[in-house]
């Protein structure tokens, strides 16, 4: 629960930062970086850092929420796909 409210107010922080100084897209990139560490709790933070991005920017409601879940989609796709593909063979079992 803190954890989730430390990155609403991180989402926050990020969306005022991107529209005022960085032209760098700086909540896609956490969104990413977050969708290897929380994978099922990722797509409902893209929606709504998305609405809040486009609240803040002026823009057509949906449209950055779209471009985030369907980044958040693809990566964690990625990585369940290719990160964790052979991760039965890293047991290591111990012979007596």
């Amino acid at each position: 629960m803190i954890s989730k409210i430390i990155f609403l107010i991180l989402a926050i922080f990020l969306a005022i930062l991107q529209t005022t100084v960085f032209p760098v897209n700086l909540l896609l990139v956490s969104i990413v970086i977050l969708a290897f560490v929380w994978q099922d709790e990722i797509p409902p933070f893209a929606f709504f850092s998305g609405l809040l991005f486009d609240l803040i920017r002026g823009a057509p409601l949906g449209i950055s929420s779209a471009l985030f879940l369907i980044t958040a989609g693809c990566t964690i796709f990625v990585k369940k796909a290719f990160f964790f593909r052979h991760r039965d063979h890293l047991i290591i079992t111990s012979r007596k």
